[in-house]
């Protein structure tokens, strides 16, 4: 049993977005996630609020240090960095459709539905970029409540985000650099793009 309990926008850092293209490493059909990381101070009515719906559909209290829903960020040496990641992912979904044969006989066949996230530039304009990370984001996510009958709990599914600076995502081919070796003449359109833009605060998804 699944429930949507709303929806809530965060923004922040992107961390190893997957938003372009389904990432397959650990789920055969794809899924589209972000983390997106913040300061504590901005973290804190996020983390709040997200308790609040944890204990409210589980009956628990939440474990802030070992949940799925975020991570608080440690340096080189292990102290507090002062910021929290939150995580976001959502799934392609298998979904069972009547067809008709040649013959006229019907049949049920499969199809996935990809559930990749919407993109905004920063006055709400769609676009399609390659996010990478250190984009500036404002991500929208519907948070669900799952429940198997042996154990609850909630997740942050990405719906869509708004682009505030761009960070573009580079294809490097597996390659890394090898001291003493050729170095050409950079293509700056295969180099890493920053795009500034102009944070809209009440726009609308």
């Amino acid at each position: 049993m699944t429930n949507k309990y709303e929806r809530i926008k965060m923004r922040g850092t992107a961390v190893y977005p997957r938003l372009n293209k389904a990432d397959i490493k650990y789920f055969s059909r794809g899924e589209f996630k972000t983390s997106l990381r913040m300061s504590e101070e901005e973290a804190k009515p996020l983390m709040s609020r997200l308790s609040e719906i944890f204990q409210d559909h589980t009956g628990e209290k939440i474990n802030k240090n070992k949940t799925n829903l975020w991570t608080f960020d440690v340096d080189d040496q292990g102290e507090p960095a002062g910021t929290v990641t939150f995580h976001t992912k959502i799934r392609n979904l298998l979904l069972k459709k009547s067809k008709k044969g040649k013959d006229g006989k019907k049949f049920e066949d499969f199809e996935i539905w990809e559930r990749k996230p919407k993109q905004y530039d920063s006055q709400g304009n769609l676009i399609d970029v390659q996010v990478g990370a250190g984009s500036e984001l404002i991500v929208a996510c519907d948070i669900y409540a799952w429940d198997t009958g042996s154990n609850k709990g909630i997740t942050l599914q990405p719906i869509a985000v708004q682009v505030i600076k761009l960070v573009e995502y580079v294809e490097k081919h597996g390659f890394d650099a090898v001291e003493g070796g050729f170095i050409g003449k950079p293509d700056t359109d295969n180099s890493d793009t920053v795009v500034e833009a102009v944070a809209a605060d009440d726009f609308d998804f």
